[in-house]
């Protein structure tokens, strides 16, 4: 590969003066919590949600049979994956983001991923923004996945609430913590604190007994909120997807980052393509000052998931062809770098717990009713063993 990708690496050891954050939305999640209680609704953690819907798992031929006749040619190296119940699977009103994982129950034996979608209203029937959902998906038997649609809402100072508005384009797990990365903003979730709501098509508290989210049967409240400058960022950034960076497992790093693509006076102009890494708390908390990494030049394409694991980086990227790139850190540049055939329409990552499995997902539907896209939505793992930098 004739291309060079230098890399700015500023504040990669955390100074001890720096302070952290102090989000907003707090005092709302409280006072949101004692209304719930005051109408003998308690949280639920998340492994006691009922999962209503199957998702059906794909072969690693069927997987490979993806990318067979499209330019992106991937993901030929999966080796497991699934695909969402057919509604879900054809929908143009929701559309895939951001994955992470979650494990429970003793020895954490049972094994779940989490997927954010965000309501494309250009799409949707009604036209009202029902803002963001995550899918908490049962992957214990592969052979048997069941999920939950579970809707995400912000608490008011009242104690009612609404919903989160949030394009949720990646997210990060730690210590039950949720972290969505929200273009401008990051927004927290406690996964042990979900709460049933009733099935009329309203939202917020309308009476002593009725708690309404669009249908959904469970919400999940907002405990914090991070404003770009909250969080050490200036400029333009859009923080467009997310993943927690293990190198240290007891000191694991919030990683987000910066959309770029286009011409100036685009929309997504807003060079340079960016990593930023913050130590967080097992309270949910971000440190104030993140370590930053800037891609300045060579990948031309647009970044949509980016992780990090000792001194390997990985970037998907979008384009007329969708990559992953992989590469070495070495001080200031990403050196021994390299690119594999992705899957088209490739958003977030997510390298599990057990550093074996690179996870990733496509956003882009079947074609259907006049949209521009013919895709196929897929869940899927690659070995991080076959994807390695350059020698």
């Amino acid at each position: 590969m004739k291309m060079m990708i230098t890399l700015m690496t500023i504040g990669l050891f955390l100074s001890p003066t720096n302070a952290w954050s102090q989000p907003s939305g707090k005092a709302a999640f409280d006072t949101f919590v004692n209304k719930m209680k005051s109408l003998n609704r308690l949280p639920v953690h998340f492994s006691q949600l009922d999962l209503n819907r199957k998702a059906k798992r794909l072969t690693s031929a069927q997987l490979k049979s993806y990318g067979s006749k499209r330019k992106s040619k991937g993901p030929k190296d999966a080796h497991v994956g699934f695909t969402w119940a057919s509604d879900d699977a054809h929908t143009i009103a929701w559309f895939p983001q951001g994955i992470a994982g979650l494990a429970s129950g003793k020895n954490n034996a049972r094994k779940w991923l989490l997927v954010s979608w965000y309501d494309n209203t250009k799409y949707n029937k009604d036209s009202l923004d029902r803002g963001a959902r995550i899918s908490f998906i049962d992957i214990t038997n592969l052979d048997k996945i069941r999920y939950r649609h579970v809707l995400l809402v912000k608490p008011l100072r009242n104690g009612n609430f609404h919903r989160a508005l949030t394009h949720a384009g990646g997210l990060g797990v730690y210590n039950g913590y949720l972290y969505v990365a929200g273009t401008d903003k990051v927004q927290v979730f406690d996964t042990r604190k979900i709460f049933v709501a009733d099935g009329t098509d309203l939202m917020g508290i309308k009476s002593k007994t009725g708690v309404f989210a669009y249908g959904y049967r469970y919400i999940m409240p907002m405990v914090r909120e991070y404003k770009k400058a909250d969080i050490g960022i200036t400029g333009k950034s859009r923080l467009s997807f997310a993943s927690m960076d293990y190198t240290i497992p007891q000191k694991p790093m919030l990683v987000m980052g910066n959309y770029h693509g286009g011409k100036e006076g685009d929309d997504y102009y807003n060079p340079p393509r960016i990593l930023y890494r913050w130590s967080v708390t097992k309270q949910g908390t971000i440190y104030h000052k993140p370590s930053v990494v800037k891609v300045k030049s060579g990948l031309k394409d647009r970044v949509q998931g980016g992780a990090m694991l000792n001194n390997t980086v990985y970037l998907a990227a979008s384009g007329s062809v969708a990559k992953l790139w992989v590469g070495k850190r070495q001080g200031t540049q990403l050196i021994k770098k390299k690119s594999y055939a992705w899957a088209y329409g490739t958003e977030d990552l997510y390298i599990s717990a057990g550093r074996k499995n690179l996870w990733s997902l496509t956003e882009w539907p079947p074609k259907k009713g006049g949209t521009p896209y013919d895709g196929r939505r897929i869940v899927f793992a690659v070995k991080l063993s076959k994807y390695k930098p350059a020698k």
